[in-house]
């Protein structure tokens, strides 16, 4: 489970830790269902991050996710994601396979755009970098972070409403480590209007 503190986030207000830079931990913060459960077809997620100040080689990563079917628990592979809906899975820790560092979005148990970038980017140190990650009604996803776009107008392909979604930041460490943060989290989601029917 996350743990929130009094202190440690922008401004030195309060923060949610996913996890703090030790070995073997494991968090997730997840919000219930918004809209009643209805299908939603757009978001705009806002939040802030902070990766850094863990071992020299961090590990492992971070992820946001959006979906109907991950468990209200920590979510496995943290850094990878749960769920059928939308992942965005911040890998910091390279396997041995050159997989990571990275910034993958996933949907429908699928990847869809894979992109690597250097530990840098991702890290922040002491600071927290400015995450927005937007679904659009035409089916396509935006993602920016520190401001900087890795992603505009990703198609999500077959993207269909998610009823009942949850979303849910997730965090791991194994035996390396790093500090995994967020605060200012600002979530605004849009309905779907659904087929028009005739009767």
């Amino acid at each position: 489970t996350a743990l929130a503190d009094v202190s440690g986030g922008v401004n030195d207000s309060g923060v949610l830790k996913l996890t703090v830079n030790e070995n073997g931990q494991s968090g997730a913060y997840i919000i219930a269902p918004l809209e009643g459960g209805a299908e939603v077809s757009a978001f705009t997620a806002a939040f802030r991050m902070r990766v850094g100040g863990g071992s020299d080689v961090p590990a492992d990563g971070f992820s946001f996710n959006f979906a109907s079917d991950f468990p209200n628990s920590t979510l496995g592979d943290a850094e990878e994601g749960a769920g059928t809906g939308i992942i965005v899975a911040f890998d910091i820790y390279d396997n041995a396979g050159g997989e990571a560092p990275s910034i993958d979005v996933k949907y429908a148990g699928q990847v869809v755009a894979s992109t690597k970038v250097p530990i840098g980017f991702i890290r922040t140190g002491d600071a927290f970098a400015q995450v927005l990650a937007q679904l659009n009604t035409d089916g396509t996803f935006d993602l920016s972070y520190n401001d900087n776009i890795v992603y505009r107008k990703l198609v999500l392909p077959g993207f269909r409403a998610i009823s009942n979604g949850k979303f849910a930041w997730a965090a791991r460490t194994g035996g390396l480590n790093e500090n995994m943060w967020v605060d200012d989290i600002k979530i605004k989601t849009t309905k779907s209007s659904g087929p028009l029917r005739i009767t």
